[in-house]
This record gives C-alpha cells, sequence and structure tokens, in this order.
C-alpha cells in the first residue's frame, strides 16, 4: 500500500522514517528543491516517488523525481538502508525543501 503525503511552503517540518520496501509517494504542488546527499546539489521537482524495485541480480531502493511527470532524476540505495526524511520550508528561496539522511 501507498502512503501519499502533500507538502507545501509553510507547513509546519515533518521527520519521517523511510523503511526498506515502502512505497510512499510525496506532492509539492508549489514544487520543491531535493537537495542530493550531503548538500552535492539539488533538484527542483514536485513529486517524489520512493519505492523498492528489483534488478536481476539485486534489490534497491530507488527515489524517481519528477517535474510536472517529466522525470528529472533517479536515486538509488541498499535495500537495508533506512532513510530519514525531512521536509521543511526554505525561507531564501521560498519553496518546500526536502532532505534525506541514510543510515
Amino acid at each position: 500500500m501507498s502512503k501519499k503525503i502533500e507538502f507545501k511552503y509553510g507547513d509546519l517540518e515533518q521527520i519521517l522514517e523511510y523503511k526498506p520496501g515502502q512505497e510512499m509517494e510525496f506532492n509539492f504542488p508549489m514544487g520543491a528543491i531535493f537537495f542530493v546527499g550531503n548538500n552535492q546539489g539539488m533538484v527542483f521537482c514536485n513529486k517524489i516517488h520512493a519505492f523498492k524495485e528489483k534488478a536481476p541480480d539485486k534489490e534497491f531502493t530507488k527515489f524517481a523525481l519528477y517535474n510536472n511527470d517529466n522525470a528529472v532524476g533517479y536515486f538509488f540505495f541498499d535495500l537495508d538502508k533506512n532513510i530519514q526524511i525531512i521536509l521543511s520550508s526554505d525561507d531564501t528561496v521560498f519553496k518546500p525543501i526536502f532532505i534525506y539522511n541514510v543510515f
């Protein structure tokens, strides 16, 4: 079962634990900034789909980023890793932000 979350600029900060194998969909009606691991870069998107994907020889967690239904990026994590997700608002760009920590 997929868990759907909508987050807008100005909403209260949320900290979520993504467990391996979960399916989650994040929607950002005003768009959001996805911070790539350790602030190495950022991607603008309005939807993030997190799910488990199977390859012929491996299973992994995949984050698929979309902007207006166009794929703008994919990020992969080992399936045995838990992921902490932080949804917050950034007053410098007036957009919601999506930050993750893998452990």
